[in-house]
């Protein structure tokens, strides 16, 4: 493969030599006769003086289709000349996070050291559900936000790719919440352009954190 390429960089530099050495015959020329005379070209050539300039033929471009109202790409067109606007690291900085606090829900299951229960939250209006592991004693204990991995919303179910670390986490005294994100599990639909959604929702659930009277919200 090495060598065959080679050969063709070597070859097309000795046309263009060539090509200089002899004005008479152009180097596109010198390209075409390379090619199988038998093989139809696909790109008109149009004549100007000495030289050959390819006229290419425009192809139709199909745009999808953002104007109907359940289009996720209709839901994320920006209201604003600037799709970023709001979603800096700046902007984030400088804006608000928390809410009315964490919620504790129904146990779900109870393991060695721990127990296992749900949680709901608020971020930006949304209600964002999740799981929440508590160490066995009173606490206060510090806290490990959980975050999981990208999962396909139609197989996602609460705690999955990251019960396995909260669980041990737990297990060795740090209170650990695994939030659902927007838009997975019972959590409420909302916008979400570029991903910053995800973020955002956990810098909520920070802000909360000091309502849970087991957590050390100084020590997350």
């Amino acid at each position: 493969m090495r060598k065959s390429v080679g050969c063709g960089i070597v070859t097309i530099f000795c046309v263009m030599m060539l090509g200089a050495c002899r004005p008479e015959v152009s180097v596109m020329e010198e390209l075409l006769a390379l090619h199988d005379s038998s093989a139809p070209l696909s790109v008109a050539m149009t004549s100007t003086s000495d030289e050959i300039v390819p006229s290419p033929t425009p192809m139709p471009v199909t745009l999808p289709d953002t104007t109907e109202e359940n289009s996720p790409r209709a839901r994320l067109v920006p209201t604003t000349s600037d799709p970023f606007d709001g979603l800096r690291i700046d902007d984030l900085t400088q804006r608000t996070y928390g809410g009315p606090g964490i919620e504790i829900g129904d146990i779900t299951q109870v393991r060695e050291g721990f127990t296992q229960r749900r949680m709901m939250y608020q971020s930006d209006e949304l209600t964002i559900t999740g799981l929440i592991d508590i160490p066995d004693g009173d606490g206060p204990f510090p806290v490990a936000i959980v975050n999981h991995g990208y999962l396909r919303r139609v197989d996602y179910q609460s705690g999955f790719d990251s019960w396995r670390m909260a669980d041990w986490l737990a297990q060795h005294g740090y209170l650990a919440l695994m939030s659902d994100y927007r838009n997975y599990a019972e959590s409420d639909t909302g916008p979400n352009p570029f991903h910053i959604g995800y973020a955002i929702d956990i810098m909520n659930l920070i802000a909360q954190v000091d309502s849970l009277p087991n957590a050390a919200p100084e020590q997350i």
